[in-house]
């Protein structure tokens, strides 16, 4: 380890100079050991030269391979003292503009900052939502998907929150004839999130413990509404039970609709227990995790082992139910026959059912979820020791053309506001710049360090 004393800042500069000058002589001649090199110490000049054994032939020097590999762990060290050389090298006067920053005292290694926010867009970003809206789509769109807003369309402060939808691996359940074909449109939205989250278009969702898999329902999140992710560990989604028929043919349209008798409300929870973001910053975020049942409030309800309602994938904004939990927990009847079976609409009614009370239930649900905003950070302090930049080169501050200080009393106690800081590479081009919120006063009598963010992201 190499000890800086910032007292004897010259002897300090030669002597990385002198690391220099030996580490150029080992290259120029092959890497000798150590025992070959003589160091003489001629009038205070410190020379290098090798044995005169011939032992050593810089024209056979080692392994290409390993040479290269010295060559560039040497030149990074040289840069390293250059830089060290550079920092150790003041202002002459103590006057500065521009200050160089050293990027071993005044620089901190970036680091990942978590902002979260509510994700629904109402009048304002919420977390909360508790009114539900259906769009208006053409026929063939309505049998793929579903728009859910806030607000109805056209009334103030109405938008785009999510979209529901139904897969059936083998498309049964939905039908939309085009050109007298059958285009099965709940099988094209299964084959969509099965590449699109698991990379394949064979197989079955792979829900927990391997259950199930042949159809579910799905909630989108609209793009815009979260950054980076959705919040695992922060959102919970509320469903109501149906009242709904278990004869396939009758089981559409106005042949279901939230149970009025039924006092019960399933609150969904994802597995990641992670509120707090703690899981994320020691592990990293998952690309999915199962949902299961519980409340942000008490946790997870049942055992790790148990089976899930079925997936979500945070940085995709998915919800994946299982439909056959759907089926025997929410009676959801799901139409899996060769016809539509208007399956789509069964998770909006059993969504916005859970917001409504009913006869025999005066609580009700929501939708809870938040955005992540992952950001990384790099951190300079920007130092102001008190014989810095106590002058300023703003034109009113000089006068004449040598730029002599305008206001007497300056030359004897200078004074400057400290307004702006501005970062720059080694060409002078501006990089970042960064205003404070009231200017600071600066004079012999001060020091300051300004601890300057800069966003990579």
């Amino acid at each position: 380890m190499l000890t800086i004393d910032n007292v004897n800042i010259l002897s300090n500069i030669k002597f990385l100079q002198l690391i220099q000058r030996y580490l150029d002589f080992q290259k120029e001649n092959g890497y000798p050991l150590s025992e070959n090199i003589i160091i003489e110490n001629i009038g205070g000049v410190i020379e290098f030269s090798l044995l005169p054994t011939g032992s050593v032939d810089p024209s056979t020097p080692i392994t290409d391979q390993f040479q290269a590999e010295l060559d560039g762990e040497l030149d990074t060290f040289d840069e390293f003292i250059d830089q060290i050389i550079d920092d150790l090298t003041g202002d002459e006067d103590g006057i500065y503009v521009n200050k160089k920053l050293s990027r071993v005292s005044d620089y901190a290694v970036p680091i990942l900052d978590h902002h979260t926010r509510g994700l629904f867009k109402c009048e304002h970003y919420s977390e909360r939502l508790n009114t539900f809206h259906t769009g208006s789509l053409t026929e063939k769109n309505s049998k793929y998907y579903l728009s859910v807003y806030n607000n109805a369309i056209g009334t103030a402060n109405s938008y785009h929150q999510f979209e529901i939808t139904y897969g059936h691996i083998s498309g049964s359940g939905s039908s939309y004839v085009q050109t007298q074909q059958d285009l099965y449109p709940s099988k094209t939205m299964y084959r969509k999130y099965l590449v699109d989250c698991f990379g394949t278009n064979s197989g079955k969702i792979p829900f927990k413990n391997g259950k199930n898999g042949d159809y579910f329902y799905a909630i989108q999140i609209d793009r815009e509404l979260f950054n980076d992710r959705l919040d695992a560990g922060n959102f919970e989604l509320s469903l109501s039970p149906l009242s709904s028929s278990s004869d396939q043919l009758v089981n559409t349209g106005s042949g279901f609709y939230s149970n009025p008798s039924s006092s019960t409300i399933f609150t969904l929870i994802d597995e990641s227990g992670d509120t707090k973001e703690y899981v994320t910053e020691r592990e990293g975020i998952s690309e999915y995790y199962y949902i299961t049942s519980g409340s942000l409030r008490d946790g997870v309800y049942g055992e790790p082992e148990d089976d899930a309602w079925g997936i979500v994938f945070p940085k995709k904004g998915l919800i994946i139910l299982d439909g056959v939990v759907m089926d025997q927990s929410c009676s959801f009847n799901t139409v899996t026959a060769s016809i539509d079976g208007d399956n789509i609409r069964k998770m909006f009614v059993s969504i916005s059912g859970s917001s409504s009370p009913n006869a025999v239930r005066t609580t009700t649900g929501s939708f809870f979820a938040r955005s992540v905003d992952d950001r990384y950070y790099e951190t300079y302090f920007c130092r102001s020791n008190y014989y810095e930049f106590n002058y300023s080169n703003n034109p009113t501050y000089v006068t004449g053309s040598n730029g002599e200080i305008k206001n007497l009393g300056f030359r004897r106690e200078p004074n400057t506001y400290i307004t702006t800081i501005g970062l720059y590479n080694r060409r002078g081009d501006l990089l970042a710049i960064g205003k404070l919120r009231n200017p600071v006063l600066k004079n012999e009598g001060s020091e300051y360090i300004f601890q300057v963010r800069v966003r990579l992201n």
